[in-house]
C-alpha cells in the first residue's frame, strides 16, 4: 500500500483527528502535552513551529490513517507531571531519567485499525526520530504501557534504546498511556546520532 506523509503544526487537527475514533481504534486521552486546551508546565504556544509537529500519513483516497506527535519538552517538566498525576491516584512513581542533552517527548500514535501490521507505525517512528535530529534533540522519550513494552525497545519495533519502569497506577487509565486495564507504565527512550 502506498502512503502519502505530511509534517504540520496544527495540534487542533491532531486532537479532533484522534478524539473522534472509535473507542475500540482509539482508547486513550488525548495527550495533555499535546492539547491547546490543557497546556502543562511549557505550552504548544511558547514553542516556535521548528520545537513541535505533527506527522500524518494518508492513504490514496487522501484519508489520514496514522498520526504521531513530536515536541521539545523537558524532562523535569514531564516527570513532575507524570509523578503528581501517578501519586495523586495513589499509584507508585519509580522516578526514571534520560540522559541530559535536547529533549524532545512524542507521543499520539495512531495507526487505523485497516493498516496496522504493514510497519506503518515503524515508518513514521522512524521519520519521526529524524526531523528530532534534523531540529536538534538529542533525546526522544515516550511513555507506553507494559503490553507494548517490546514493540518499543526490540529492534524489529521502534528500536529504542532503554525502557525503565515508570509507574504503577491501581486503577489505570492514565493520559494518552493506556486504558483502565493497563496499570504498569514504562518510560522509554533514544539517543539520536
Amino acid at each position: 500500500m502506498s502512503y502519502t506523509f505530511k509534517f504540520g503544526t496544527d495540534f487542533n487537527e491532531l486532537k479532533e483527528i484522534l478524539m473522534n475514533r472509535p473507542s475500540q481504534d482509539y482508547p486513550y486521552q488525548m495527550d495533555n502535552f499535546f492539547d491547546r486546551e490543557l497546556p502543562l508546565g511549557q505550552s504548544l504556544d511558547d514553542l516556535s513551529d521548528d520545537e513541535k509537529f505533527t506527522l500524518y500519513a494518508e492513504d490514496s483516497n487522501g484519508d489520514i490513517v496514522a498520526t504521531y506527535a513530536a515536541r521539545k519538552l523537558d524532562f523535569s517538566l514531564y516527570a513532575n507531571y507524570f509523578k503528581t498525576r501517578t501519586l495523586s491516584l495513589g499509584g507508585t512513581y519509580y522516578n526514571p531519567t534520560v540522559p541530559d542533552g535536547v529533549q524532545w517527548y512524542s507521543s499520539c500514535q495512531w495507526v487505523h485499525v485497516d493498516h496496522r501490521g504493514q510497519r506503518l507505525g515503524i515508518t513514521m517512528d522512524s521519520m519521526k526520530k529524524e526531523k528530532i535530529l534534523i531540529r536538534g534533540g538529542d533525546v526522544n522519550y515516550a511513555n507506553c504501557k507494559e503490553a507494548l513494552k517490546e514493540y518499543h525497545i526490540s529492534d524489529t519495533g521502534l528500536g529504542y534504546d532503554v525502557a525503565q519502569p515508570q509507574a504503577f497506577i491501581p486503577a489505570g487509565g492514565v493520559g494518552g498511556a493506556g486504558t483502565n486495564e493497563d496499570k504498569n507504565y514504562f518510560l522509554v527512550y533514544e539517543m539520536l546520532s
